[in-house]
């Protein structure tokens, strides 16, 4: 974001540039850029060309097997500048906030086992190794945890709990938008979570709402943790990777 001239006199016209690249890794939709920091109007700056919010539409995210970079958009506003007394000098900051709708996507495997399966491994000197979430990169970050393994006995269907961490980690402030895009710091804003288990794998009653997606607050728009049990519906015959899906 930047201007063609740094300095102007009153009535000169001046273009702040902006270009808008997605870096994530996922698509970036209804990006819209509002202009702010300066007052457009009567006795203030002229629009002569744009709006304050300024559409951009959607952006791709870098395509990692063909090596090509995100999606990148310019735009420009053109605005006349306000008329002051003779002598007088203003410093004027105007910057960009750019909203958009984005999707982390998350993974997360699961080795559930017979528990004379485990009994076996120990006995041998062996032990299991629980693997990382995997996310997309974004704004988001999101966490699913949970045992390095779940045991389930032969004779009955047990249950396990995971607790669901999702972190603001990028520059940004979580936002709402109605009718709009509406900023404010700190707010406990909303995003929608949703949870696919694989076969043999079922969330519990309490929980059953975020298989179609539902709303989570992060406090002061930073973190949120939600914690859920899942019952294992269908016990293995010695061990099963699952993976979970979190979007």
């Amino acid at each position: 974001f930047k201007p063609d001239f740094s300095s102007v006199e009153s009535g000169d016209t001046v273009r702040l540039y902006l270009r808008v690249q997605n870096i994530g890794g996922e698509e970036a939709k209804d990006v819209v850029a509002k202009l702010s920091g300066i007052d457009i109007g009567a006795n203030a700056w002229n629009l002569i060309k744009g709006s304050e919010e300024e559409e951009i539409g959607d952006l791709s995210p870098p395509n990692l097997r063909y090596g090509t970079e995100g999606e990148s958009k310019e735009i420009y506003w053109e605005l006349e500048a306000p008329s002051l007394p003779e002598g007088i000098e203003n410093d004027y900051k105007p910057f960009v906030r750019v909203y958009y709708r984005y999707k982390t996507t998350a993974t997360k495997i699961i080795t559930v086992l017979n528990r004379d399966e485990l009994r076996r491994l120990s006995m041998e000197g062996k032990s299991l190794s629980s693997q990382p979430t995997k996310y997309s990169d974004g704004p988001l970050k999101v966490d699913v945890i949970t045992g390095k393994y779940v045991t389930a006995p032969p004779d009955r269907d047990p249950s396990f709990p995971i607790t669901i961490h999702i972190e603001n980690v990028g520059d940004g402030v979580i936002s709402s938008r109605q009718g709009g895009w509406y900023y404010s710091e700190n707010e406990d804003y909303e995003v929608k979570l949703t949870i696919e288990m694989p076969d043999g794998l079922s969330l519990e009653p309490d929980c059953s709402q975020y298989e179609y997606g539902e709303k989570v607050k992060l406090w002061e728009g930073k973190t949120a943790d939600i914690t859920c049990d899942v019952d294992i519906t269908r016990v293995p015959d010695i061990s099963e990777d699952k993976t979970i899906k979190i979007t």
